[in-house]
């Protein structure tokens, strides 16, 4: 399964093709391929532990892009994301995939 932002559309849809593009090519049949959207990154351990919850994935792949601004709001979230992906590796015995860009401006995003 695959957890893709909706914040940062462009960088994350881009990044959400090639995972799902990089699991047909190991072999996935597309139909087992579940993308979830969520408003931001912010929102992706939460849909992740959802998903895990089900125990239908072999893996659950996280993508999100926070770029830097002139608050701290960056740190914050980077951090709470960070770790929310680090706890769901912990507490479940299936992969969670961290694929969350930290981009200090839109163009190392893109």
């Amino acid at each position: 399964a695959i957890v893709s932002a909706r914040w940062n559309s462009i960088v994350c849809g881009s990044l959400t093709q090639g995972c799902v593009d990089a699991m047909k090519a190991c072999g996935v049949d597309a139909a087992d391929i579940v993308v979830e959207h969520v408003a931001g990154s912010y929102e992706i351990p939460f849909a992740a532990q959802v998903l895990l919850e089900t125990k239908r994935f072999d893996g659950v792949v996280c993508i999100g892009c926070l770029i830097k601004g002139e608050t701290m709001h960056f740190e914050y979230i980077s951090e709470a994301v960070t770790q929310g992906i680090m706890n769901l590796n912990l507490k479940y015995n299936t992969p969670v995939i961290y694929g969350i860009l930290g981009c200090l401006n839109e163009e190392q995003a893109k």
